[in-house]
């Protein structure tokens, strides 16, 4: 017996789509990092010498790259590609996660190639607006939500977008534990794994990453993860770094939106741990979260 035998067609056509999608985001991550000095999308750490340890420019394409594979996505299969009923019948119209996730990409992407990045209250108006478009697609019962429930779904995106762009701290976690959430939902987990290897290996002779995902990628992710069946249960660990680190700071009498080294990423590779272990074992810490999502009642 075949072993494709054992897969249904839908299945079959999901990998089949997942390994498009992987190749596409390999060869856009190629093409992006080598452009990347001339596009101004690198990290020289210059903003936060203190917190940014690496010496050398840090291409920031990874918010590109899944930009640019999700709207191929989308103009080869159709804006039905993303979002979809959650759960307790919450679900979100496909034609405002696209809106949300252009508008959460572009809020990273300016802060990424500002010289100083935006300021906390500028993004913060750049993510709340993607909250907004997002919350106007927000069905219940497959009817348009109420105001109420609006006004929570704007909070859940712009808390989304932030626990995903702080837990983007180290080398590999918010990709690795992204991957986790979308593998066992959507297709473009093939994207999100395919540009892990760069978020994660160094170049010859270098401790410096190749590419990150940049505000831009995290910010995108946090939209998606939020919105993506199953995918959601991946933000869980993310969001519980962000209140701990939160936590600290204000006892600390640090202003919470000022970044640090406070985070559980740091914590493991201050016990010795390198880039690609802390992502396993971020991705195991995350993997309950996932699973409360796939077996959640209704």
């Amino acid at each position: 017996m075949s072993p494709f035998a054992l897969i249904s067609s839908r299945d079959l056509d999901a990998l089949v789509v997942a390994g498009a999608l992987f190749v596409a985001a390999t060869l856009a991550t190629a093409l992006l990092v080598a452009c990347a000095p001339r596009l101004g999308l690198v990290d020289d750490a210059s903003d936060a010498p203190l917190r940014k340890l690496h010496r050398r420019a840090v291409p920031l394409v990874g918010g590109s790259v899944l930009a640019l594979v999700l709207g191929a996505w989308v103009l080869v299969r159709g804006v039905e590609v993303v979002g979809g009923a959650l759960v307790g019948g919450i679900a979100f119209d496909p034609r405002a996660v696209l809106v949300a996730c252009a508008l959460a990409f572009v809020t990273g992407l300016v802060d990424d190639m500002a010289r100083k990045g935006l300021g906390p209250l500028a993004k913060l108006v750049g993510q709340t607006a993607a909250g907004i478009a997002l919350a106007r697609g927000l069905q219940l019962d497959g009817e348009s939500a109420a105001l109420l429930p609006q006004a929570l779904a704007v909070f859940c995106a712009v808390l989304a977008q932030n626990a995903a762009n702080t837990f983007d701290n180290a080398d590999g976690a918010l990709c690795a534990v992204a991957s986790a959430g979308l593998v066992l939902a959507t297709p473009f987990a093939g994207a999100t794994l395919a540009f892990l290897p760069w978020n994660l290996l160094r170049a010859r002779g270098s401790h410096t990453p190749r590419a990150w995902l940049g505000d831009s990628g995290s910010h995108l992710l946090g939209i998606l993860l939020l919105t993506t069946p199953v995918a959601w249960g991946a933000l869980i660990l993310p969001v519980a770094d962000l209140a701990r680190v939160v936590a600290v700071r204000l006892r600390a009498g640090d202003p919470i939106w000022r970044g640090d080294r406070r985070h559980l990423a740091h914590a493991l590779e201050a016990r010795g741990h390198g880039p690609a272990r802390v992502a396993l074992l971020l991705v195991l810490a995350a993997l309950p979260g996932v699973a409360l999502a796939r077996y959640w009642p209704g």
